[in-house]
């Protein structure tokens, strides 16, 4: 069975490179760069929605799921507040 969690090395070996790669970029609140892979993924046992995202850099790469409200929402005060993901602007 294979990991899908930090399965190897960054893809890309600077951030600028990252920003670059095709389909919908995101940034993490902690300033990692992920591509979504798929945002209406549904867990096997609860059904419930999640988004399927891919991290690009500056760790090593790997696949996570998280579920849509806790993807899309804000992080807790504690944490700096704010959204925990941001769709990056690239036009």
């Amino acid at each position: 069975m294979s990991n899908l969690h930090n399965t190897g090395p960054s893809l890309f070996a600077s951030e600028a490179e990252a920003l670059l790669a095709p389909g919908k970029i995101v940034r993490h609140y902690k300033g990692g760069i992920y591509r979504i892979i798929d945002e209406h993924v549904r867990h096997s046992e609860t059904l419930e929605e999640g988004v399927l995202y891919e991290h690009l850099w500056p760790n090593k790469h790997g696949f996570w799921f998280r579920p849509v409200a806790m993807f899309w929402g804000n992080v807790e005060p504690e944490k700096g507040g704010g959204p925990r993901f941001t769709v990056v602007d690239r036009e």
